[in-house]
């Protein structure tokens, strides 16, 4: 279509439209400022809104307190994902269960069970102590797509999400480097329960390695939130 002239040409504001040239948008014309009435926003919307403020706390404590144990294993969804159910939950019945986090893969396009399948995951609260005991024990070959790993390694971290103080308390512990071909075996950890947690997160990273030093690659990583454990202190 060809463009056309206008015949009548004006700066500024004129019978309630104004003519604008903008570096973004050349030169077009909008009505002039405050003719239009401010948009109703309906209760539903501002409930929704309400909503997803409140669920982002809960979201970033978890998201936040794994970020010592994630490290370069970056990417995916999590963030929104965790968002979307707190949300949910928050809608649903006013309140936040950590416990739904139960075998939640933190990478979904590298997943850990990709890579092991555990016939062993125990964690318990030991009473004379007061510490926090896990036994990790895996069954059959690391499944590596890669043919030069030739070890791996395993990070186990406690996450103790506290609504009230609007954080979660972590700890990470870290085994050495352990070669590919050694027998499966139970893994032992132990943890400090902190005060006010009522609930416990175990988040396990799994990554392939080569010489005694992680792989860089995604491929040969994989990280979930292995057991969730609610505290009967």
């Amino acid at each position: 279509m060809a463009k056309q002239k206008s015949l009548i040409s004006f700066d500024g504001t004129f019978m309630g439209i104004t003519h604008v040239n903008s570096r973004a948008y050349g030169e077009h014309v909008r009505a002039a400022r405050g003719t239009h009435k401010p948009a109703d926003i309906n209760k539903a919307f501002k409930k929704s809104a309400s909503d997803m403020v409140v669920s982002n706390l809960p979201a970033k404590m978890i998201k936040d307190a794994l970020v010592p144990l994630r490290g370069n294993f970056g990417g995916g969804m999590l963030w929104q994902e965790l968002v979307s159910l707190f949300k949910k939950q928050y809608k649903t019945d006013g309140a936040f269960d950590f416990t739904a986090l139960n075998k939640c893969e933190i990478h979904k396009n590298y997943p850990l069970s990709r890579l092991i399948t555990f016939s062993k995951v125990h964690a318990e609260v030991d009473t004379a102590t007061g510490s926090l005991l896990l036994t990790l024990g895996y069954e059959g070959a690391f499944q590596f797509k890669r043919n030069y790993i030739d070890g791996y390694r395993f990070s186990i971290q406690a996450i103790f999400p506290v609504m009230e103080d609007k954080m979660a308390y972590t700890e990470v512990q870290q085994l050495p480097v352990l070669p590919l071909l050694r027998k499966p075996q139970l893994h032992h950890f132990t943890f400090t329960i902190p005060a006010k947690a009522t609930v416990v997160l175990f988040a396990v990273k799994l990554e392939g390695c080569v010489a005694g030093e992680e792989d860089k690659s995604h491929a040969t990583k994989g990280m979930r939130i292995e057991v969730v454990l609610e505290l009967a202190l």
